[in-house]
Order: structure tokens, then C-alpha cells, then sequence
């Protein structure tokens, strides 16, 4: 009996989709490598397969909601910002130049009380 060993290690990633007898389809994540003898013939392909279907589609769905979302704030008449807990803008909408007079990136890493008037 030959000695097997591993003489290629580079491990192949890569999805595909099916039709799984059921009608529907489905997605997998192949993991696999090549097994060849001390000659260096190919003898076997070892792997690991991994359904991801539900994976798939939950970033489907989640890539459709943060589209849905980021076209509401991005169209909203009103400022929508957000600030870490340091009080630095982190985000702000597109309409901050006809609010506030900067852009967005103007205002990146800014402090909110340093654009507020000091009366307020």
C-alpha cells in the first residue's frame, strides 16, 4: 500500500448554487484539497461542503433593508446625525451642508459642542 501524503496543502474556496431536488436552490461553500501519492499523481480530492443558503440570504435581506434605509436618510429634509460617546460626529446626512453650512466630512470627528453657539 502507497503512503499518502499531502503534497499540494493550497486549500480551494468556493461557492456554488444548486437545485436541490425539492425545487429550490441552494447555495454551498466547498473547502477542498488535493491528495496525491509519492509520485505525485492525484488520487483523491478531500473537502468540506457547508450549506450557507441561509446565510445568503439573510445578508440578501440585510443589504435590501440598509438600501431601503440609507435612501430614506439620505433623502429626509431634516439632519440625521450620529456621535460617539465621545460626542464627535460619526455620521451625518447629506443634507448637512444646507443645514448646518459644512459637509459631511467637513464635520467627521468634530465634536458636537463645537459647532454649537455658545448661548445654547
Amino acid at each position: 500500500m502507497a503512503l499518502l501524503r499531502i503534497l499540494d496543502e493550497r486549500i480551494q474556496q468556493f461557492e456554488m448554487r444548486f437545485i436541490h431536488p425539492t425545487g429550490e436552490l441552494r447555495t454551498i461553500n466547498v473547502l477542498q484539497h488535493a491528495v496525491k501519492d509519492e509520485n505525485d499523481q492525484l488520487i483523491a480530492v478531500e473537502g468540506i461542503i457547508e450549506n450557507i443558503t441561509e446565510q445568503k440570504q439573510r445578508i440578501i435581506q440585510l443589504a435590501a433593508s440598509e438600501s431601503k434605509f440609507r435612501t430614506f436618510i439620505e433623502t429626509a429634509n431634516d439632519l440625521i446625525f450620529s456621535i460617539n460617546s465621545t460626542g464627535c460626529f460619526t455620521y451625518l446626512s447629506p443634507n448637512t451642508m444646507d443645514t448646518l453650512g459644512y459637509s459631511p466630512n467637513e464635520l467627521q470627528g468634530v465634536a458636537y459642542a463645537e459647532i454649537v453657539h455658545p448661548d445654547d
